[in-house]
């Protein structure tokens, strides 16, 4: 360990065991796969908020005009609607809480609009039911004025079969697609998970004025290296317990709900090594070049409340590729995808969902490949100069200039 200093393993040893006899540490890995079920549980209930309304439930009084005659008269009786010539009638009822909702169809829909009229509640929801009447009404008359295949085109219920082959073999792209986007989920994952992390692993030493005697014992290098492989470690054992955690939670689920196996489905992926060893390549480098970077920018900064500030540059750059998603599938090939392909600071994101979207060619891969490789390499090595100088005194900017000025005169 002589080019990582004396001590190295000390630290790693020090900052690994502090981190995992915190009760926060295992919460978290407990936290993340609950927080991602409770978002899809929200999604799902949300999901179903604002549907198609069933005429049989429908439990207040309807009033309704249609000029064109074009909702179905058995579904007025289902519903038990009250059919209105005048318009304005319509309306006066409702106003006058004579009736619950007013549903005006005019004779043309191409140019006018359907109109709703219907006493507030105070559930903001239920408001929208008046218009899923009226819609449900509409549908369903045409449904049942057509016969089974337009019922089948206009309700969605056409069943296709796609096959796809590459070199006389089938193959099924979404699905081959998935190990190589596993790497960009996870890089997400740790992102969000550590990166604040990361910022933070020395500035709390500074802030706490114990740098100082840290700083008599082992080298800054030694320390920030040690932090920063400590760091990857805990990733890994929270990565592998996550894991963990949603193997065996799908396998005690499944024999309960209606899962699909998994293992059957990862099977049928066809494994494009050179795609999967591209994106682990990507991902190994992009923890490391972030790593650097963001504890780079933790390094130069004496409290926790200024490195946060300059740490959302990092979070801006890094989400850049995110807001060209749309260009990035449909022109792969334009200049600002191959920008951002190879600007360093946003490759890590973008090299991973080109490899994972298949639209990466050989030819920008190794160029990219490289320049995150020394971006990375140079991220660690300003991370230790910039801790160096910055450990003992006072913020970035004076010491950035005083550093720079320096340079520049030699």
């Amino acid at each position: 360990m002589t080019f990582f200093g004396h001590n190295f393993n000390t630290v790693v040893k020090f900052e690994v065991r502090r981190a995992i006899k915190k009760p926060s540490f295992w919460i978290s890995i407990v936290a993340m796969p609950v927080v991602l079920a409770f978002s899809f549980l929200i999604g799902f209930f949300a999901s179903d908020v604002h549907t198609d309304a069933d005429l049989t439930k429908q439990d207040f009084s309807v009033a309704i005009t249609d000029e064109g005659k074009i909702v179905n008269p058995e579904l007025l009786k289902q519903i038990d609607a009250q059919v209105i010539t005048d318009k304005t009638a319509g309306i006066d009822e409702v106003k006058n809480g004579e009736i619950d909702c007013y549903i005006y169809i005019p004779a043309d829909l191409k140019s006018e609009k359907v109109e709703t009229f219907g006493a507030a509640t105070t559930n903001v929801f239920d408001n929208s039911r008046y218009d899923d009447l009226a819609t449900a009404l509409l549908k369903t008359s045409a449904l049942t004025s057509t016969n089974d295949n337009t019922i089948t085109i206009l309700t969605d219920s056409v069943q296709s079969d796609s096959h796809s082959f590459a070199d006389g073999k089938e193959i099924n792209p979404l699905l081959d697609a998935l190990i190589p986007a596993l790497f960009l989920i996870v890089f997400f994952v740790i992102f969000m998970a550590f990166g604040n992390q990361m910022l933070l692993m020395t500035v709390e030493e500074k802030e706490n004025h114990v740098m100082e005697m840290l700083l008599t014992t082992v080298r800054a290098r030694t320390l920030i290296l040690g932090k920063l492989v400590a760091m990857w470690l805990l990733i890994a054992i929270q990565l592998i317990a996550i894991l963990t955690l949603i193997l065996v939670t799908y396998l005690v689920a499944r024999n309960y709900m209606n899962l699909p196996d998994i293992f059957a489905v990862l099977s049928d992926i066809n494994m494009n090594w050179s795609q999967i060893g591209f994106g682990a390549l990507f991902f190994v480098l992009s923890v490391t070049f972030i790593s650097g970077a963001t504890a780079a920018v933790g390094g130069m900064f004496q409290t926790a409340k200024e490195a946060s500030s300059y740490f959302s540059i990092i979070v801006l750059l890094l989400m850049s590729p995110a807001f060209i998603t749309g260009t990035v599938i449909s022109d792969p090939s334009s200049s600002i995808v191959t920008f951002l392909t190879l600007f360093p600071a946003s490759s890590p994101v973008m090299l991973l969902m080109r490899n994972a979207l298949g639209n990466l060619p050989l030819n920008l891969a190794i160029p990219a490949t490289v320049i995150l490789a020394i971006s990375a390499v140079v991220a660690i090595w300003f991370a230790v100069r910039v801790f160096q100088k910055s450990a003992v005194t006072g913020g970035a900017p004076n010491f950035l200039q005083k550093y720079l000025l320096k340079r520049g005169q030699k």
